[in-house]
C-alpha cells in the first residue's frame, strides 16, 4: 500500500460565499481513493498563490493563515502514523471518522455529521444547506457534544420534540428526519454507532398540504412580463418557466447542457434522484422551444443553456416576479415542477406519464398530480 499523500486545494466546488471568498480543502490520496477535509479556512481568489499552493501575500494574515494549515495537514498526518504503529493503515475507514476539531469525531457524532455532510459533494448546494438545518436543529436539541453511546431514542425524541416547538410542519420535520436517519445508516455501517435508534422510533406521517401551482392564465402574466435581456431577473423568469414546461428541478436546470438536448427532447439525469428521464421539448407546447432559442442567443454559452446564477439570488428574483404578475402565491421552483406534472396530468390523463416525464417511482405520489388536475380543471 503506498504512502498518504496530502495537499491543499482551493475552491474545489467552483463556488465563491457572499464575500466572494472560496474554501480552503486538506486533499488526501492513497491508491485511487480520497478524502477531502474542511479546513474552515476561505479567502479571496486573488490571495491564493497558485503557484505555492498557499495563501498569497494579499491577504494580511497569510503567515498565520500558512501555518495553521500546515498544523491541520500535520495533525492528519500524525493520526495516520499513530495507526501505523498498530496496524495498516486505510484511508476511508481510519480517515473518514477523524476530526481536525480537536477530537476524534466518531466519538462525538455531531463532529461526525459535520464531517460526513461536509466532505459529501454529490448532492446539490441545496441538499447540503438543508442537512445542515438539519444539523443546527440537532445541536439546539441535544448539544454540541454528543458522543456516539448517547445515540439512541430518547435523542431523536429530542430532536423530534424541538422541530414541535418550533411549529415545523410535519413534512418538514419528516424530511429532516430522513436526512438524519441516513447519515446514522452510514454510522452503523461504519460501526461508529451500534444501533440505528430509527429501528425503533417512528416518524410521525404528515398530513400532505394540497401542492402549489400555476395554471395557464398565470403563466401567460409571467409570460408576458418584460425585463432587460442581460438582467439576473429575466434569467430567473426564463429558467422558472422552462421548468414550468419541463419539469426540471433547480438543480437539473442550472447544470443542463446543449448536449442534453437531441431530437426536439431532454435527455436528462436527475441530480436528486440519479433517475434519467426523457422529456419531449415541446411536450406542453411551443414555449420551451421559444426559451431555448432565446437562451442561446442571450447568454451565447456553447456548453450550458443558461447563465449561471446563484440559487439564492434566483429565489430573490423570483419573489419580485411573482409580485409584478400579480399572482396569488410565491415563486419557487418547487412550484414550477408541481405546475409541470399537473399540466402533465392534464393533457394526458395518465398518472404513468406523469411518472415517466418527472422522474417519480411512486404511483401515489404521482396520483396527487392527477387529482390536483381534476380540482384546477373544475
Amino acid at each position: 500500500m503506498t504512502k498518504t499523500s496530502y495537499s491543499l486545494v482551493f475552491n474545489r466546488r467552483k463556488r465563491l460565499n457572499s464575500k466572494g471568498q472560496g474554501a480552503i480543502e486538506i486533499y488526501c490520496y492513497q491508491d485511487k481513493m480520497k478524502i477531502y477535509f474542511s479546513t474552515g479556512i476561505k479567502v479571496l481568489p486573488t490571495e491564493w498563490d497558485k503557484k505555492k499552493n498557499q495563501v498569497g501575500k494579499e491577504n494580511p494574515n497569510a503567515i498565520k493563515l500558512n501555518i495553521l494549515l500546515s498544523r491541520m495537514i500535520s495533525k492528519i498526518e500524525d493520526h495516520e502514523l499513530s495507526i501505523m504503529n498498530e496496524r495498516e493503515f486505510s484511508l476511508v475507514n481510519d480517515l473518514k471518522g477523524f476530526s481536525l476539531k480537536g477530537q476524534n469525531s466518531r466519538n462525538n457524532i455531531i463532529a461526525w455529521l459535520e464531517d460526513q455532510i461536509e466532505a459529501d459533494n454529490t448532492v446539490a448546494s441545496g441538499t447540503t444547506g438543508y442537512r445542515k438545518t438539519m444539523l443546527d436543529k440537532l445541536k439546539a436539541a441535544v448539544g454540541d457534544d454528543l458522543k456516539a453511546s448517547q445515540v439512541n431514542h430518547e435523542a431523536i425524541s429530542r430532536f423530534d420534540n424541538y422541530m414541535a416547538k418550533e411549529n415545523l410542519s410535519g413534512s418538514s420535520r419528516s424530511k429532516l428526519h430522513n436526512q438524519l436517519r441516513k447519515f446514522l445508516t452510514i454510522a452503523k455501517h461504519q460501526e461508529v454507532i451500534k444501533k440505528n435508534p430509527y429501528n425503533t422510533f417512528k416518524v410521525k406521517r404528515p398530513v400532505y398540504d394540497m401542492k402549489k401551482c400555476l395554471w395557464f392564465a398565470d403563466l401567460d402574466k409571467i409570460w408576458e412580463l418584460e425585463y432587460p435581456e442581460d438582467s439576473g431577473v429575466e434569467l430567473a423568469r426564463l429558467k422558472f418557466l422552462f421548468s414550468v414546461y419541463t419539469g426540471l428541478r433547480i438543480s437539473d436546470n442550472t447544470r443542463l447542457t446543449w448536449d442534453e438536448i437531441r431530437h426536439g427532447k431532454l435527455f436528462v439525469k436527475m441530480q436528486k434522484t440519479v433517475r434519467p428521464v426523457v422529456v419531449p421539448i415541446n411536450l406542453l407546447g411551443e414555449r420551451a422551444g421559444i426559451i431555448l432559442d432565446k437562451a442561446k442567443r442571450v447568454y451565447n454559452d456553447p456548453d450550458r443553456v443558461f447563465r449561471y446564477i446563484p440559487d439564492q439570488a434566483t429565489n430573490k428574483y423570483l419573489k419580485r416576479i411573482g409580485i409584478d404578475a400579480g399572482l396569488p402565491l410565491p415563486l419557487t421552483f418547487h412550484v414550477a415542477r408541481h405546475t409541470f406534472c399537473t399540466m402533465v396530468a392534464h393533457q394526458t390523463g395518465s398518472v404513468f406519464k406523469v411518472m415517466e416525464y418527472a422522474g417519480i417511482y411512486k404511483v401515489d405520489t404521482a396520483m396527487i398530480y392527477v387529482n390536483l388536475n381534476r380540482l384546477y380543471s373544475q
